[in-house]
């Protein structure tokens, strides 16, 4: 039952996020945009839900059935698979460092808000230094009984997805998901038109590129 709260608790943190994109898209100027973004989200739950067999009624509802799903060993694996994609790290983590407050005054640290559209401030080696640190300290607080078990499993949970939104930005792998005006995508069309193919194509080039700024930046400091 412990491994179906935790993928309840991801259903959860998936509608929360599509709950907060959705409240964006009444920006005219980036319809595009959430256009995509929203597909991007009902795949992402389909594909979550396909594992367990669940079709998605209420919100209630389905929370319910995914408490009380069967998940067999294949499925374990296959939610391990569907945990390693980019677009994960990105619910998990941004969802994370929206309600941040309670780690760090916990810990008594500040989270910074990296957009996954900047160059990280901090290469892989200093970000996974900094978690080992934080796990330190949460360690100790939960050792001492500062803090409990459930808060201690809650805050070492909360970490991990913000850091592995991080190490995925500092890889590059959130650049496709990066906000663009409709102005952008305009632009990007202009130039698959001129390089003589699709947006799609043209699309992939320059986030390739992006991502190669990236690992220089990230890996020759």
């Amino acid at each position: 039952m412990e491994y179906n709260e935790t993928l309840a608790h991801e259903y959860y943190k998936i509608c929360e996020f599509e709950s907060e994109e959705t409240k964006k898209f009444i920006n005219p100027n980036y319809s595009k945009f959430y256009l995509e973004e929203k597909k991007r989200i009902n795949d992402y739950k389909q594909r979550f839900l396909n594992i367990i067999g669940e079709k998605e009624l209420s919100y209630e509802e389905t929370y319910n059935k995914i408490l009380n799903s069967y998940i067999s060993m294949f499925d374990v694996g296959r939610f391990k698979v569907l945990r390693q994609e980019p677009y994960y790290k990105r619910i998990m983590g941004i969802q994370s460092l929206y309600k941040k407050e309670k780690l760090e005054t916990c810990l008594d640290i500040k989270i910074s808000n990296k957009k996954e559209d900047q160059v990280s401030f901090k290469n892989k080696k200093e970000l996974e230094d900094e978690l080992d640190k934080y796990y330190i300290r949460l360690n100790r607080l939960f050792m001492s009984g500062i803090i409990n078990n459930n808060q201690y499993m809650r805050f070492k949970r909360k970490l991990e997805y913000i850091y592995n939104y991080y190490y995925s930005s500092v890889l590059g792998e959130q650049v496709p998901f990066r906000m663009l005006s409709n102005e952008d995508y305009y632009l990007i069309e202009a130039r698959a038109l001129n390089n003589n193919c699709s947006f799609e194509e043209q699309f992939i080039f320059e986030n390739q590129i992006i991502r190669n700024k990236i690992f220089k930046y990230n890996f020759n400091k």
